[in-house]
């Protein structure tokens, strides 16, 4: 389950598009390519929470 404070700290931490993520969970990952989706194929943060999504396998393990 996402908190509040969760949301605050991953918005402040992946604020910067020309920045590469790092994940600490698949929530955050998923967090980040909703709040970086629309920003276009330079957006490193976007890309970044992507790749660990599709890198971390079956969804339902990261439950």
């Amino acid at each position: 389950m996402t908190t509040l404070a969760d949301a605050e700290m991953w918005r402040h931490f992946h604020r910067h598009c020309h920045y590469d993520g790092a994940f600490r969970s698949f929530n955050e990952a998923e967090f980040v390519v909703n709040v970086h989706g629309g920003h276009g194929p330079s957006c490193l943060q976007y890309l970044s929470a992507s790749a660990y999504i599709c890198g971390s396998g079956d969804v339902a393990d990261h439950d």
